[in-house]
């Protein structure tokens, strides 16, 4: 539940609220307003919370700086101060921590009952939450029921995503979340969320099953690339030491009826990402090669089928006998079977190369001088990393 903070201070300027510090600070997501009178109460904020406060709670020993710091400490997203017979001014220095800090702070008039303003931002929030919500069901149902078009198309477009748009998904999970990894997740959300709308207009960000789901609409494949490197270098600036990064981005669809192909292309891509399958530089479905023919294949018995008479043989026979006559033929492979390069890169003599070949060839029952033979185990070694 969250709505940006500049829009709540948009709708606020009608009521004399106005900013004083801390303008920067603005695109960021308010889940909810909270009164504060005390310092200690601060310690009561989840975060994200926009705080109002009187100062009636300010007593001798606390004062407005430490209400202001200690709201900031508990991550609030801007403090609200009614200016009246408790707080009369906003200090200076005051001032200059919330520009300092980029932590919005604003000042409203007592003749301005806070009850109103409260009324009308905890509205806000509770329709934005609905609107994420319901744009979120939608985009889900054409995800996984896409031929149930009565599901998502209409409720879409009322929300301005028209149906002939191209879309893209990009698939973003972080490992490494220690305590509460649903609230973690869902504080990423509401950043990343707060740093595109800062930039971007068509998209929607959500939670599901654990990972972030991040759709793209009406951009082009450049512009696609473009939003998804900022939006990965903001979350490289967030992400605490211990979290652990990995996406995948689907190809551009031809319309929402076809957004379950980026799905899956993005879900399948981060997938052989984290589990170090495709190297971790590789974030785009176009960027695949042959593994874009792998992920059309959607009955997997096939590519277990073909694992098993092409690469698992030599597999086990390895592990049955000792050796490594598997390692020893991708880099064969690698090597385009330069027999030479591949001696140099194992540490082995030329000799071993040959004898090694021979094995190969007598226990799999091929011969590795047909070009096919040698795409064929090539395309099996692929399987292998990707089942």
């Amino acid at each position: 539940m969250a709505v940006i903070l500049n829009k709540l201070y948009a709708q606020g300027q009608r009521m004399d609220l106005r900013l004083i510090a801390g303008g920067e600070g603005l695109n960021q997501m308010v889940s909810w307003v909270h009164m504060v009178e005390n310092k200690e109460a601060s310690s009561f904020l989840d975060g994200g919370e926009l705080v109002f406060t009187t100062g009636i709670g300010l007593f001798q020993g606390s004062t407005l700086m430490d209400l202001v710091k200690s709201t900031y400490g508990h991550h609030a997203a801007g403090l609200i101060i009614n200016i009246g017979p408790y707080i009369q001014a906003v200090d200076e220095d005051i001032i200059l921590f919330g520009n300092e800090h980029c932590f919005p702070i604003f000042t409203v008039p007592w003749r301005i009952h806070l009850s109103e303003i409260i009324r009308q931002f905890s509205y806000m929030i509770t329709k934005s939450d609905q609107y994420d919500q319901e744009t979120a069901a939608a985009f889900l149902n054409a995800i996984f029921f896409p031929k149930q078009e009565e599901m998502y198309v209409v409720s879409l477009t009322r929300r301005g995503f028209q149906a002939e748009w191209a879309y893209s998904v990009v698939f973003i999970q972080v490992e490494g979340k220690k305590d509460g990894p649903t609230e973690r997740l869902n504080e990423i959300n509401n950043l990343l969320k707060a740093f595109l709308m800062h930039y971007y207009e068509k998209f929607m960000i959500f939670t599901h099953e654990g990972r972030l789901l991040l759709v793209l609409a009406d951009y082009s494949e450049t512009e696609t690339h473009a939003i998804v490197e900022s939006a990965m270098q903001y979350l490289g600036k967030i992400l605490k030491p211990e979290e652990v990064l990995s996406y995948g981005v689907g190809k551009n669809t031809r319309s929402i009826r076809c957004l379950y192909k980026s799905y899956h292309q993005a879900s399948s891509l981060q997938k052989l990402q984290a589990h170090g399958k495709v190297d971790r530089s590789l974030h785009y479905y176009s960027e695949l090669g042959l593994y874009k023919l792998l992920l059309a294949i959607e009955d997997p018995d096939i590519l277990e089928d073909y694992y098993e008479k092409t690469i698992l043989p030599l597999i086990n026979y390895d592990q049955e006998h000792g050796t490594s006559l598997y390692a020893f033929l991708q880099c064969y492979l690698e090597t385009d079977c330069n027999a030479k390069v591949t001696a140099e890169k194992l540490y082995i003599h030329r000799n071993s190369v040959t004898y090694n070949i021979h094995k190969i060839e007598s226990i799999l029952h091929i011969s590795l001088s047909s070009l096919n033979v040698k795409m064929q185990l090539f395309m099996g070694m692929l399987i292998r990393d990707f089942l």
